[in-house]
């Protein structure tokens, strides 16, 4: 509980601070200014979670894919015990590779190599790392302590591939 206040306290403070940042650059002096002003912070305040959302969502999708498909093969349990990790197919090529730490907090790194999810588009492929840190001991998580796409060196990348002039003779 206390964790969702301060989560919901600091999402408000956020939208505070980019309200009065919005504001503050403007001088005022009609009242013409000031409205202009308080309506760029009320558009600024309101946009603010939409914005964080479409940045997030793939990064969500991907990570959601793969709890997904563990859960579908595996157990957290038996994941633990198998500490060099599991490798998953995927549906057109390559493969998704993916391991549970032993100890908590539960993190599940992924690598996805040159994986093709969906067998009508095979030359989309996503290659790269992942991590999450669940709440729980299960793959069917509504909530993650942590998510990270990439790592230092690399990020999660889809590349697509098209093909012009092929036709269907």
């Amino acid at each position: 509980m206390k964790k969702q206040i301060f989560t919901t306290a600091a999402a408000i403070s956020a939208l505070l601070v980019a309200t009065v940042a919005a504001a503050g650059t403007t001088p005022i002096r009609t009242e013409t200014d000031a409205l202009r002003s308080a309506l760029s912070g009320y558009i600024t305040a309101v946009s603010a979670p939409g914005y964080m959302d479409q940045i997030t969502l793939h990064a969500r999708f991907f990570v959601r894919d793969g709890l997904e498909r563990l859960a579908a093969v595996t157990t957290p349990a038996a994941m633990a015990a198998t500490p060099a990790g599991i490798e998953i197919p995927c549906a057109a090529s390559g493969v998704l590779r993916a391991r549970l730490a032993p100890t908590w907090p539960r993190t599940v790194r992924f690598e996805w190599v040159d994986c093709a999810s969906n067998p009508s588009a095979p030359l989309a492929k996503t290659s790269g790392p992942a991590e999450v840190v669940l709440v729980g001991n299960s793959f069917a998580a509504q909530n993650a302590l942590s998510l990270r796409v990439g790592d230092r060196t690399r990020d999660l990348r889809t590349s697509y591939q098209f093909e012009y002039g092929v036709s269907a003779a």
